[in-house]
């Protein structure tokens, strides 16, 4: 077993819907609007009601947000109309007409302004005109279809032929009344069409019903939250109370997403450009937008100057977008502790400067101290060629490097009272004509955060230099008050010392150059001279790019509505840096390896890497010793599959029972890449789908043979797969049956799925499986474990495997008719929970030869259990067994319970119970219960909407209750009931459940009257 992840998108790429437009049987292409063709650049798409509001607000129309946000929520009105929604404003508040014409427009020039398309739909646009469709577009939306023109018109999509609107045609796609429209007035038949678009129920699931061709594309945010490792970092209902960081979110993450081949990597960054997009440009946006927006630091400042190096990237960004909205202008300006600490007034010779450097640095050697911290090389050098080798001591042993140093004082205080003078008249000439006025102060960027640049210039100018900063200390406050400055914190939480977050932004944030060591005559800076590596100039050269690209990009999305983007919650940009740093399975740490700047800080060494750095702080701060080694690191855990490319000539099946066919995309994902040539036998209880399956397995590489099969909709599963392949079973070496699986009725469901659909059908699971065949012939079935969600809730509810309503009787019934003198136990129970298996024919053999037909198996729906078909879905692990073959679980992947990772909660902390929709549950201690009947015993139960049979177990039982049972049982006749009913019989049901379930309310006798 290979316990690593895998999620199941369940959605095709650009070719392969391409493949499926291509089929000549299509005539017409259909795609959703919002969110499909074009997107919103905001996490909700009401944000952008916030940009309406303070448009309007300037123009003195103010509560825009408390009218409109919830306005068609309080309408009630399915299918109204944009004109509907402001009537409605109208008279609700009392507004005048001249005002409500003002919000209309400017509702309608946000929307139009900022939408943006969708490049991964635009292409398959482009390719369905290519191709000779017709191409139309089916939305439910409030808008006008003139409108909705207008916008698609805007970008790009300029031969839409029909626009369906639901508030036009008073008839919507979730209803399936508004494809009834269509398909009416277009004279096609279902099969026709292919419908593209990012809705599951609205766009894929209704249209699948009607037999058109429905294929899903996910909207940006779905991509984001359906990766593993985000949907850990947000929760998507309440991602942020701040609209405009969801607005800049909903930027950075649609331009991401927007096109989902990024989805294919688990991990948050596969690469540079990953960690640049996702992790730094967030926060230099964030920090940028918070200057420009800071109407005090607009109004107090000339100018707003940004430190080397870690505010090269910010002031970048700034000064675009400053120049764009006539803001404040920028200058950067070189900084650095050696560059600058040199000012101090206590430092009147050499060696006094360089006692407090010693003190900092004790294991520096006096020659590095000299290279490293005497900005004039010629100086520098001139002394060290002077020191012997066996003459150079740490800085630890001061007596002796005093005694050295005093040789050279006169050389030494000369160069020192000529750097200290040349950094003076530096910072005047950056500082002195921006402080000028009577407020003598000037501002400054820098990521923080104890405020040595401010006090070092502030003493020495006689100015005050207030701060800009992401992060503030005790320190800094301490400063503040000394010298009557202030500063600015962006980001209002704690330095992170223990995700090392500040290392990654003054590095990154930085230019390719070394730290300033001072000025010379021309007051020109002297840079640390530095030796980068190959890598690491091509990841800066990237940032740059990168950071520009996006800058831009920025500035055509909202244009001169970023003047609106205060933000205040600013965590959240950090949030997706952070958690790939602290928490990431995946070690994304290691991106940061080639990036090397020379810190004495670290190791006493110039040679530590960023990586390396960040090591140091996660390790001095977290007692999980595991937590941030690669023992941790989820990438180390890939065994990759062995391509059995030597795996002989084997005739290999797969039925597929499509009941939803919606769901039918799932499994083509998989199949698309299946590694061996296989037939396929789909059967659907649905005529309506037949045309569609037909058109969307034609993109199966190595699909040999499809047959599809219309059936009876009765015995789930089961039946056809035992009836409809019963005559094939016997050509196969290997078959493998699945089905539609769709268990609304459990919270789980979809995931449950998707696990068994990835180890049994994603391509490296069908390797090893087939390998498991291969290499041990007494294997007759292989089949995943148990999904961990399903266990615990049949633990919670004491559900018993063996089933709850006749099960095991049914199951020794019929092994008595297949002639097999044994009865099952619970010793010997353990099945695939889901009926999907890989297996030889030979292993099942009873199941096929004893001669199922359609009749045998009741009619949907049969609910939770007590039929026949519950019965065989126990069977086939026994049969194997019997047959002299062995049962082998394997699961490759596990996938995440959707709730925990989606919504950010732990398994702990959820509820103990799950609620099952209908039928007779049955515990050992409180014997069965019927909710239905117990519902109607206590309609104050009912009231409290509480989950009947937890009430009574809870508090119903104790308070002496009925558990709904009883006036019914009390009533009833088993033996009667079945002679009354030779169907009930027939199907094996056990007849008290069949009463409850299905007899009581289709008007059968009890067996008594």
């Amino acid at each position: 077993m290979i316990s690593s992840n895998f999620v199941n998108q369940g959605f095709l790429n650009v070719s392969e819907i391409e493949q499926i437009i291509a089929n000549p049987e299509i005539k017409i292409v259909s795609f959703d609007v919002f969110d499909t063709l074009v997107y919103r650049p905001a996490v909700f798409p009401k944000d952008i009601f916030y940009i309406v509001d303070r448009e309007l607000d300037a123009e003195g129309i103010t509560d825009f947000i408390s009218y409109r946000a919830d306005a068609e929520e309080k309408l009630k009105k399915p299918n109204a109309s944009f004109e509907d929604i402001y009537k409605f404003i109208e008279k609700e508040y009392n507004l005048p007409g001249k005002t409500i014409e003002a919000m209309k427009s400017k509702e309608l020039e946000v929307e139009l302004s900022l939408i943006k398309p969708r490049l991964v739909v635009k292409k398959l646009y482009d390719f369905a005109l290519a191709q000779g469709k017709k191409v139309i577009v089916i939305s439910d939306m409030y808008l006008t279809k003139d409108f909705i023109k207008e916008i698609l018109d805007k970008n790009d999509y300029k031969s839409i032929e029909s626009i369906f609107v639901s508030c036009e045609y008073n008839k919507r796609k979730d209803s399936g009344e508004l494809y009834d429209e269509a398909i009416k007035i277009l004279k096609a038949k279902p099969s026709e069409i292919v419908h593209i678009g990012d809705n599951h129920f609205s766009d894929i699931e209704v249209p699948a019903k009607k037999g058109i061709v429905s294929l899903y594309v996910p909207s940006f945010m779905h991509l984001a939250m359906n990766c593993n490792e985000f949907n850990k970092i947000f929760t998507y209902q309440k991602f942020s109370d701040d609209p405009f960081a969801r607005l800049l979110m909903g930027f950075v993450l649609g331009d991401y997403f927007s096109n989902y081949g990024h989805v294919i990597e688990e991990k948050l960054f596969k690469d540079f450009d990953d960690f640049t997009l996702l992790g730094i440009i967030p926060t230099i946006f964030q920090t940028a937008l918070y200057i420009l927006n800071n109407k005090e630091i607009q109004s107090n400042y000339q100018q707003v100057f940004f430190a080397s190096r870690d505010g090269y990237q910010i002031e970048k960004v700034y000064s675009r977008l400053s120049s764009f909205l006539g803001k404040t202008k920028s200058k950067y300006f070189y900084a650095g502790r050696k560059a600058y600490e040199i000012l101090d007034s206590k430092f009147r010779t050499f060696n006094e400067y360089y006692k407090y450097i010693a003190r900092k640095n004790k294991k520096l050697k006096l020659k590095e101290f000299l290279s490293t911290f005497v900005s004039d090389s010629n100086v520098s050098g001139t002394v060290c060629s002077q020191i012997a080798e066996d003459e150079n001591p740490e800085l630890s042993k001061n007596t002796a490097c005093l005694k050295i140093l005093n040789k050279f004082k006169q050389p030494l205080d000369s160069y020192f009272t000529k750097a200290k003078s040349n950094a003076q008249r530096y910072y005047r000439k950056e500082f002195d004509t921006a402080a000028a006025g009577g407020s003598n102060r000037v501002i400054v960027f820098d990521c923080g955060y104890s405020g040595s640049v401010s006090y070092y210039i502030s003493k020495t100018l006689k100015i005050y230099v207030d701060k800009i900063y992401l992060w503030s200390t005790k320190d800094n406050s301490a400063r503040d008050r000394e010298l009557k400055t202030k500063t600015y914190t962006i980001i209002q939480s704690n330095v992170p010392t223990n995700s090392g977050l500040h290392l990654i932004f003054e590095e990154l944030f930085s230019p390719l150059e070394g730290t300033t060591l001072g000025f010379d005559n021309e007051l020109k800076p002297i840079l640390e001279k530095c030796s980068f590596n190959k890598e690491m100039v091509h990841i800066f050269r990237k940032i740059d790019r990168i950071v520009a690209v996006q800058t831009e990009k920025l500035i055509k999305t909202f244009g001169t509505y970023l003047k609106h983007f205060q933000i205040y919650d600013y965590d959240k940009f950090t949030s997706i840096l952070n958690y790939a740093i602290t928490s990431s399975r995946f070690g994304e740490r290691k991106l940061l390896k080639p990036i090397v700047f020379p810190d004495l800080n670290f190791f006493s060494s110039n040679n530590v890497s960023l990586m390396n750095k960040i090591d140091k702080a996660l390790n001095d701060s977290s007692h999980e010793v595991l937590r941030f080694t690669g023992f941790n690191d989820f990438s180390f855990n890939y065994l990759p599959a062995p391509e059995c490319n030597d795996l002989p000539e084997r005739e290999i099946g797969i039925h597929v029972h499509c009941f939803n066919q919606h769901l039918m995309q799932e499994i083509i994902f998989l199949l698309k890449d299946f590694p061996y040539k296989f037939d396929l036998y789909v059967t659907t209880p649905n005529k309506e789908s037949v045309g569609a399956i037909k058109i969307q397995t034609g993109i199966i590489k190595k699909l040999n043979k499809l047959s599809v099969i219309e059936v009876p909709n009765r015995g789930r599963d089961i039946a056809p797969w035992l009836v409809s392949t019963r005559a094939v079973q016997n050509n196969y070496d290997y078959f493998c049956h699945i089905n539609t699986k769709e268990s609304k009725h459990l919270p789980f469901g979809e995931n449950w799925r998707k696990y068994l659909y990835a180890n049994l059908l994603e391509r490296k699971a069908v390797i090893d499986i087939f390998s498991l065949f291969e290499s041990n012939h007494d294997i007759g079935c292989v089949y995943p474990f148990k999904y961990y969600e399903l266990t615990k809730f049949e633990i919670q509810h004491v559900i018993r495997p063996m089933g709850m309503f006749g099960e095991q009787d049914a199951i020794n019934r019929l092994l008595e008719e297949f002639g097999i003198n044994q009865r099952i136990s619970n010793s010997e129970l353990n099945y695939s929970a889901g009926s999907m298996y890989w297996y030889r024919p030979k292993a099942f053999r009873q199941l096929f030869e004893y001669g199922f037909k359609f009749e045998d198996f009741p009619a949907e729906p049969i609910g939770v259990g007590g039929t026949i078909t519950h019965a065989i879905e126990r069977l086939p692990t026994f049969l194997c067994t019997y047959n002299n073959f062995v049962n082998m679980q394997y699961s490759r992947y596990r996938i995440y319970n959707f709730e925990d990772v989606v919504f950010g909660k732990d398994s702990s902390a959820k509820p103990n119970h799950y609620v099952l929709k209908e039928g007779v549950n049955q515990h050992p201690k409180n014997g069965e219960f019927f909710a239905k009947g117990y519902l109607e015993m206590y309609p104050d139960v009912a009231k409290t909407k509480m989950d009947p049979w937890h009430h009574y177990v809870l508090y119903g039982k104790k308070e002496g209750c009925d558990n709904g049972m009883h006036p019914l049982k009390t009533q009833f006749c088993a033996e009667k009931y079945l002679e009354m009913n030779p169907d009930v019989a027939k199907i094996r049901m056990d007849p008290w459940h069949h009463y409850v379930l299905y007899g009581k309310k289709e008007g059968r006798s009890n067996g008594v009257f």
